[in-house]
């Protein structure tokens, strides 16, 4: 399968690109759903939003982390 014969380094990338596009769909989401207003939001909106900070910026350092993932080669 084609699978099988993607390097280590083309399935992080990968990776990599998939946890970007919910990282963006995350923040879209936020944007759209949970604009912050500190005189009108609630607690719950605040504890939301927060929550989803907290999730994006969890995201942020997972990409970083396999950004930064060098793959030796194979047979050198």
């Amino acid at each position: 399968s084609d699978r099988k014969a993607q390097s280590r380094s083309a399935r992080c990338g990968e990776a990599v690109n998939l946890l970007n596009i919910a990282k963006d769909n995350a923040q879209g989401f936020l944007d759209e759903n949970l604009p912050a207003d500190e005189e009108k939001d609630t607690d719950t909106q605040k504890e939301q939003r927060e929550q989803i900070e907290n999730f994006i910026s969890e995201l942020d350092d997972v990409i970083g982390e396999a950004e930064g993932v060098e793959f030796p080669g194979m047979f050198g």
